[in-house]
């Protein structure tokens, strides 16, 4: 599996894989099931713990491979501002294999795309991404997917990260776009 990558973007900022750091699995999934309480149970889970152990079960999947492969979970951190070493969470993203029933054509898919409140608009979300498309394009994929709720901030900053709109369409009870972008 990958090393404690650091993403070159941002030197504050350090985009790492779940898997090199479990210690964070916790408060992922605290944050994500937070977040979207119904998309996850509409897969059976019902709290934070299913969470864990989802997320838990995504990294055993990959614990064979020597390299980078899909489902990998992302997630960002800072350093403490007291300039201490320990880290804290800033933000997280998925990339797998699916992330729509009905559209197993389509893939792989960036899915939880979240970040802590106290760190939006500071470039984390845009580092989390270009990791996600990094790893996609890394992979020999030639489309990255995303599905968002409405027309809203999220879809333009996915636009602004090369995404573009290809369908518009009701998934989980929800009017969602799919998006992609293509390497």
């Amino acid at each position: 599996m990958a090393g404690k990558d650091v993403a070159p973007e941002r030197e504050d900022y350090t985009v790492a894989y779940l898997s090199d750091w479990p210690r964070f699995i916790p408060e992922v999934a605290q944050h994500c099931f937070t977040e979207w309480p119904s998309t996850y149970e509409v897969y059976g889970i019902k709290d934070v713990a299913g969470v864990e152990q989802d997320y838990r079960n995504h990294i055993a999947k990959n614990a064979h491979n020597t390299k980078i492969g899909v489902p990998l979970i992302c997630f960002a951190t800072r350093k403490q501002e007291a300039g201490g070493v320990e880290r804290v969470l800033c933000g997280s993203c998925v990339v797998e294999q699916s992330d729509f029933h009905d559209r197993h054509d389509l893939t792989p898919w960036v899915t939880s795309v979240f970040v802590v409140p106290e760190f939006r608009r500071k470039g984390v979300a845009r580092l989390l991404m270009m990791r996600a498309l990094e790893v996609a394009k890394g992979l020999g994929y030639p489309h990255l997917w995303l599905w968002t709720e409405g027309h809203h901030g999220s879809f333009e900053f996915y636009k602004k990260c090369g995404f573009v709109e290809t369908e518009a369409t009701e998934y989980l009870g929800k009017k969602i776009t799919i998006m992609k972008h293509t390497f």
